[in-house]
């Protein structure tokens, strides 16, 4: 097995159905979002704890900067298909370093399906770049011009700007760990808010 299809299959379990049927049958994403109303995928357990809609942006966000831009060289899938206008937000960072007025206001304000079906499309887009990544490449430094440019186009606010920084001189592998590793992180605090906000487990 090349190392790039394992990743593949790890990466299918940190998504949903919608953008591959995982071996071990457990795709995560649906997980999270079963039984969870849109209510309660913005509702937030503080004020200063993440919702589970802005977590869902957040995961998307860094998967489609790095897969797209960086590894890819690519336009970001946002700038694509009027997500932007779909998704019913006018902000284009990865989430990293938003207040906390500011991941209320943008978890009030997505349109949730919507949000759902972007990362859904990164999650297939990022499966073709990587079905065509040869695994010598993985341990190569991204393009430096790659990642200054995610950056030049709006990656993070003025809170999380220290990311540019450390996002410098990683490898191609490192960024495909934002697929996978990075979102498997997330979707455990996911299921954490789920408990926290009233939603059971689906079961």
């Amino acid at each position: 097995m090349k190392l790039t299809d394992f990743y593949l299959q790890e990466h299918a379990t940190v998504h949903s159905r919608a953008v591959a049927i995982p071996e071990s049958g457990f795709a995560l994403e649906d997980l999270i979002y079963a039984n969870l109303s849109d209510d309660m995928a913005r509702r937030r357990p503080r004020s200063d704890v993440n919702s589970i809609a802005w977590l869902t942006w957040h995961m998307a966000r860094c998967e489609d900067v790095a897969m797209n831009v960086v590894i890819a060289g690519e336009k970001q899938l946002l700038e694509s298909d009027g997500w932007g206008e779909r998704l019913g937000v006018n902000r284009s960072d990865i989430g990293t370093g938003m207040s906390d007025d500011e991941v209320g206001e943008f978890t009030e304000k997505v349109e949730i399906a919507a949000l759902r079906a972007y990362r859904a499309a990164v999650g297939r887009r990022t499966r073709q770049i990587v079905d065509a990544l040869e695994p010598s490449t993985l341990a190569r430094s991204a393009d430096p011009a790659h990642v200054e440019r995610a950056f030049a186009e709006g990656a993070v606010g003025d809170g999380g700007r220290w990311v540019a920084q450390f996002w410098q001189g990683k490898t191609i592998g490192w960024f495909l760990w934002l697929g996978t590793g990075h979102n498997f992180m997330h979707l455990g605090e996911a299921n954490l808010i789920r408990t926290l906000v009233g939603a059971d487990r689906g079961r």
